[in-house]
C-alpha cells in the first residue's frame, strides 16, 4: 500500500540541526535511568501481587489482567467491548460464562444473578399459566376488607 507525501513542517526549512550528544546523556543519566529504576521496582510490586492471586486465589493472573482493563474502560466502551468479546465467543462456540463441578458446589465464580421468581398468591398452580390470571381464574377478586381499603379503586358492581 503506497503512503501519502509528507506534508513539510512549517518549521521545516530544510537547515540540519545539530545533535546533542552531552544533552541526550544528561537526560538519560537523570531523567530516564531513575524513572526506569522506580518503574522496575513498581512492577516487581505487581508482578509479585500477581503470584499472589494465581496461588492464593487460584485465579489466572491472565485472565485477571483482562478483567482489570475491562474493569478500568468507561462504561459505554466497556459495554461495546463486552458485546463483542461475548459475541465471538459464542459464534466461535465457546460458552462465555461456562459451568463446572466446581461453580455447582458454589465454590468457583460469584454466582450470577438470580433469576426472577414470580410470588403465587396461594392458588394452586401446576406451573403451566403464562400468566397470574391464568392461575386465578376469571372470577378472582380480592376479599371485601381489601378492596374496602383501597382508595379510587372501582368496583366491579
Amino acid at each position: 500500500m503506497a503512503r501519502a507525501a509528507r506534508t513539510p513542517k512549517e518549521d521545516d526549512t530544510g537547515e540540519i540541526k545539530p545533535k546533542d550528544f552531552a544533552k541526550a546523556v544528561s537526560l538519560y543519566r537523570n531523567d530516564i535511568k531513575p524513572a526506569r529504576s522506580k518503574a522496575s521496582e513498581f512492577m516487581q510490586e505487581i508482578s509479585t501481587a500477581f503470584k499472589a492471586v494465581k496461588s492464593l486465589c487460584h485465579i489466572q493472573p491472565s485472565a485477571m489482567k483482562a478483567a482489570i482493563k475491562v474493569v478500568e474502560l468507561e462504561e459505554a466502551k466497556r459495554e461495546d467491548w463486552l458485546r463483542g468479546f461475548n459475541g465471538y465467543l459464542r459464534e466461535a462456540g465457546i460458552d462465555p460464562d461456562p459451568k463446572d463441578l466446581v461453580d455447582a458446589m458454589g465454590g468457583g465464580s460469584p454466582p450470577a444473578r438470580p433469576k426472577v421468581q414470580l410470588v403465587t398468591m396461594g392458588l394452586p398452580s401446576d406451573g403451566s399459566e403464562t400468566d397470574l390470571s391464568d392461575a386465578a381464574g376469571d372470577d378472582f377478586e380480592a376479599p371485601a376488607e381489601e378492596l374496602a381499603q383501597q382508595e379510587g379503586r372501582p368496583t366491579r358492581d
